[in-house]
């Protein structure tokens, strides 16, 4: 039978921490691991997590307790190399699994070994209201899904870089994990290299389904929108960046059709570049007629208009 390892990276979360712990908890799938890793918190979230696990005698779960602050992305991967479980499931301090999560997606992935990275869709839980960018963008995102239960696969095209789920809602193969760890970037979210690489093998599957509930709130580290153009900028390096190293792991793989595709997407991103830094109208053009197909979607184009006229 298949064993199943939980990630849940912490970090001053006490506020919510016990839901999420008793909705892993509880689930009707049983666990074999789950691996905690505190990045150095300073309220009362580490002695409520141990206060849980001693209540419940829960012997397979383990903390591990950073000495010093390394931030999410470095947490998240210390805890993916502490795993032992065929399955690894990543988790948030602040959300709420549905109970049957885990036994739906490994029912599921154990019956389709072609399937390395499995994401579902998720339901909003938005704190107090709260009406900030970030809410609103994961908010839109979510009316715009299917919850119909159906299983579909994410295509290798021009629109292939964009993270459609939230990392809390994936299940990944260790051994898939295994392969690609090599190419692991900690300047990275661990949701955009799992993705990407997923991706790229043609091993990655959406659930239609909400299979948590996903707070969000005005501490939430992920999803917040950057108007800066220094801060815009680095963003399209990082975006270069990991195309280049996808691309280094595909000629390693021997897989030319997939490099086909990445490369072109890779000189939309140089392009992007161009058009920001040198203010080239003549770059925007090109960017926005050529590229065209590699927008999310219209409101994307609007916004790399306004961007070129007000950055």
């Amino acid at each position: 039978m298949s064993t199943i390892s939980v990630v849940l990276a912490t970090y001053n979360g006490e506020k919510y921490i016990e839901e999420q712990l008793a909705s892993i908890k509880n689930q009707t799938r049983n666990l074999d691991q789950v691996v905690i890793v505190d990045d150095f918190s300073t309220d009362h979230t580490v002695e409520k997590i141990k206060q849980f696990m001693h209540d419940y005698n829960l012997c397979n779960w383990e903390i591990i307790e950073n000495k010093e602050n390394i931030g999410w992305k470095k947490n998240f991967k210390k805890g993916f190399d502490h795993c032992n479980g065929d399955y690894i499931f990543p988790c948030d301090q602040d959300d709420i699994w549905r109970l049957d999560k885990i036994e739906k997606i490994v029912g599921y992935m154990d019956d389709h070994p072609s399937v390395e990275l499995m994401a579902s869709n998720y339901a909003i839980l938005n704190e107090s209201n709260l009406k900030s960018s970030h809410a609103s963008t994961y908010a839109r995102a979510a009316r715009k899904m299917k919850d119909d239960g159906s299983i579909e696969s994410v295509k290798l095209n021009q629109k292939w870089f964009y993270i459609q789920r939230p990392g809390c809602t994936y299940c990944f193969k260790k051994n898939f994990y295994d392969e690609i760890k090599a190419y692991w970037n900690t300047e990275w979210a661990h949701d955009a290299i799992l993705w990407r690489y997923a991706c790229v093998r043609k091993s990655l599957y959406i659930w239609n389904e909400q299979l948590i509930s996903f707070r969000r709130h005005d501490s939430n580290v992920t999803g917040r929108i950057q108007n800066d153009k220094n801060k815009g900028m680095k963003n399209i390096d990082c975006y270069i960046n990991m195309h280049r190293d996808i691309l280094k792991y595909l000629a390693e793989k021997n897989d030319c059709e997939s490099m086909k595709v990445v490369e072109n997407t890779l000189e939309f991103w140089k392009l992007k570049k161009k058009c920001t830094e040198e203010k080239s109208f003549v770059a925007l053009v090109k960017l926005l007629v050529r590229y065209h197909s590699s927008y999310v979607d219209e409101i994307s184009v609007l916004a790399e208009i306004y961007r070129f006229f007000t950055w």
